[in-house]
C-alpha cells in the first residue's frame, strides 16, 4: 500500500514547478474544506487541505490537482505539462498502477 500523504507531498511540490502554474485549490470539497477550517480554528491544529490529493483504488492510484493557470500561458498546454509531470514523477512511477490523473483549470490568473 502507498504511503498516499507523502506522495500528494511530493507532486504537490512537483505541480508547483510547472511553468504556468500560478496556484494550487484544495481538491477536498468545499464544505469538507470549511468544515476542516472550522475543526482547525476550535481545536487551534493546522491541518491543511491536500493540495494534490491521491488515494488508492480497486485499479490503482487516482490523482487529482486543481491549478490556476497565469493568463500569459495557455490553459490546455500547463493542464498537459501538469499532467505529464504527475505520470513521469519518479515517486508515483514507483508506486502501485496508476489509474487515473485528473488535472482541473480552476481560475486563469
Amino acid at each position: 500500500m502507498t504511503d498516499t500523504t507523502a506522495l500528494a507531498a511530493d507532486l504537490e511540490t512537483a505541480v508547483r514547478a510547472v511553468p504556468g502554474v500560478s496556484t494550487l485549490y484544495p481538491t477536498a470539497p468545499l464544505l469538507a474544506t470549511i468544515v476542516g477550517a472550522v475543526v482547525d480554528a476550535i481545536t487551534t491544529r493546522t491541518v491543511s487541505p491536500p493540495l494534490v490529493s491521491v488515494s488508492n483504488g480497486h485499479a490503482g492510484l487516482s490523482v487529482s490537482a486543481r491549478i490556476g493557470v497565469a493568463d500569459t500561458k495557455s490553459a490546455a498546454s500547463v493542464s498537459r505539462l501538469v499532467y505529464d509531470t504527475i505520470a513521469a514523477n519518479p515517486a508515483i512511477r514507483a508506486a502501485e498502477p496508476i489509474d487515473t490523473i485528473s488535472v482541473t483549470v480552476a481560475s486563469i490568473d
